[in-house]
Parts: structure tokens; sequence; C-alpha cells
């Protein structure tokens, strides 16, 4: 009884969208050589009559899991935006996500894609700890598994897909404006030594190199939290020229920050200029509103869920790059030469 409700749902969507019952069934599963018109009509044939695809039978036909596991460090900035904009995109192709926190440690992530791989999901999204590991690059080529890194890079022979981010763009676009003000000692406080952290010092650099300037920037890196970014502020506060502009390059970074001044008894704006790589509501809230270098983290894991359904689907691994932003705020006013 259950498999003729079935068939005979499919048979409404199929005559509603005037197409053949094979073709919803290319459509429900994702298959890549549908045309976007009858794409469109199916999905629209589907969402008037209300049908509800069995995706456990499918699964069963076709041995796959309708499951994705998502790798990621849960204390890292962008986690919520980016969750959300996978699961959306996935949950609309019929797939359920497994997230998994491996804490920023790089022998986690590689247990955590083993156990996906045993429990035999049809595809990972993956923001490794290290992009260093032999392990982790030798695991990527021998499973049989679609995996898509999230603004990671490995080497070429990896086949993963990857959906990175132009930061040096942005970052320079940032910095440039903190240089066209007259600002010259700079101080990023950063994250672990992964593509990121490298993208954003090349936009640093650039920026300088633009104008002819000698790269004037002090780094303090380390783990992404408020103690660590707090401590940071504070070595880079104590040094004998300390920094005119602080740039934190994520949300939990900006907070240590603001924390660290507001202990230190210097105002945002006019004691020190701010500008984050990260934007969060913060930024916003903060008086003076704190200048970003901004991008769209929802359409990050978009992007990555759709690239992985078509990995899934048999596609070959490809490359996306995001764009960035800078959006100029109150919290970084021309400098004030001071005799030093």
């Amino acid at each position: 009884m259950t498999n003729a409700v079935r068939a005979a749902g499919i048979r409404e969507v199929a005559a509603l969208a005037g197409v053949a019952p094979s073709s919803v069934s290319r459509v429900l599963s994702e298959h890549p050589d549908v045309s976007a018109g009858m794409r469109e009509r199916v999905r629209n044939a589907v969402a008037e009559l209300g049908y509800q695809p069995n995706f456990l039978a499918q699964s069963l036909r076709r041995r796959t899991s309708f499951g994705v596991g998502l790798i990621v460090n849960a204390a890292g900035a962008l986690f919520t935006d980016l969750v959300t904009g996978a699961e959306l995109e996935l949950r609309q192709a019929g797939y359920t996500l497994l997230l998994a926190n491996d804490g920023g440690a790089p022998s986690a992530d590689v247990e955590l894609l083993r156990m996906m791989a045993h429990r035999r999901l049809d595809g990972v999204l993956l923001s490794l700890a290290d992009e260093r590991p032999e392990q982790m690059q030798r695991l990527l080529t021998e499973l049989d598994l679609p995996v898509v890194l999230l603004d990671r890079d490995l080497d070429a022979s990896v086949p993963v897909g990857r959906v990175l981010v132009d930061h040096a763009a942005g970052v320079s676009a940032g910095v440039g404006d903190l240089l066209d003000r007259g600002h010259r000692r700079l101080g990023l406080i950063g994250g672990p030594p992964l593509r990121p952290q490298r993208e954003r010092w090349r936009g640093i650099v650039e920026a300088h190199e633009a104008r002819g300037l000698k790269v004037t920037c002090d780094v303090e890196t380390g783990p992404w939290s408020v103690e660590a970014a707090e401590e940071a502020t504070r070595r880079l506060l104590a040094r004998r020229r300390p920094p005119e502009a602080l740039i934190a390059a994520s949300a939990v970074s900006l907070v240590g920050v603001l924390q660290e001044l507001r202990r230190s008894g210097l105002t945002v704006g006019q004691d020190v200029c701010v500008l984050s790589l990260y934007d969060s509501p913060l930024t916003q809230l903060s008086t003076p509103a704190i200048s970003v270098v901004r991008h769209e983290t929802a359409r990050q894991g978009r992007e990555a869920a759709r690239m992985l359904i078509d990995m899934i689907n048999g596609a070959q691994p490809s490359t996306v790059v995001l764009p960035t932003e800078f959006v100029k705020r109150d919290s970084c006013p021309c400098a004030r030469r001071q005799a030093t």
C-alpha cells in the first residue's frame, strides 16, 4: 500500500509538471543531467502537491545514506552562519547533516573523518584544524568519499572540492584605508597558521607595497578564544611603540581586543583604531561602530553544500572563491601624528 501511494504521488507530480515519472525521480535525486527548466517545473509541482519523497526507500535502493558530515571547530567565528547555510541547502536536497566538533585538534579531524566514512555517509564538509598532517592528506586520497574543504587548502593532488574566501582582497582594502589615513604602526591579532591567516597577511603586504611603504605590522597569533586575544592585545600594547591600529581576525578576537582596550583605559576611535576581519552584530553595536572586512559565511555553507551534492552525483571536485568586502565605519579616523 505504501509503495502504491508513493508511486501515485510521483505520477501526480509528473502529470502536473508535464514530465515523465522517471524525470521526477531524477530531479529529486539531484541527478546532474537535468535541465534547469525541468528541475524548476518538478520542484514547483512538488511544492504545490506537498509531495514528500521516501528517502529511506531511495537510500536502500541506491545504497546511500542521505547523510552528510560536517567537521568544524565549533569555537570558530563563522560556525553558526556556515552551518545554517549548509544545513538549509542539504535539507532541501533531502540530506541530513551530522555535525562534529574537532575542538581545533588535527588528530580529531582524522578520527572523525574515518568515523564518517565507516558510517557510510555520502560526503563530508571539512574545516581542517591543520593543513599539514600527511596522515590526513593520505586519508583523503585513499577514501572513496566526496569531501569539500571549507576555506582550507591542500596539495593539488588531493581530490577534494574547495570553497575558499578571497581574504587578501578585502584585507588589502581595509589596511589600505588605514594607511591612507596616516596610520603606520599596525597590530594583527590573528589565528592558527591556516589559509585564512596566510591570505590576510598577503593582503596586508599588498596594501603596503601598493603605496610604496615598508610593512610595519606586528603579529600575534594563537587559538580562537577571547582570552588568547586579550593576551595578544596586551602584548601589543606593551611594546615600546604600540600599534595605532589593531586588526582583529575573528569575532572572538574582536571581543578580546575590545575588553583589553577597556581594561587599559583606551578608547576606540580616539586612542586606537580597530578593524575587524569578520563581521558580527558586535561591530555595529559598538560605539563607535567597527570597520570590517566581511564575507557571506552563510553563502559559504550553501556553496559548499551544493558542490558536495554535485560530487555525490558524480561531478568532479572544483574550486569556488567567494569575495570579501571592506565596510568603512567610525572606528578608524585619521591618524594624529605625534612626536616619537
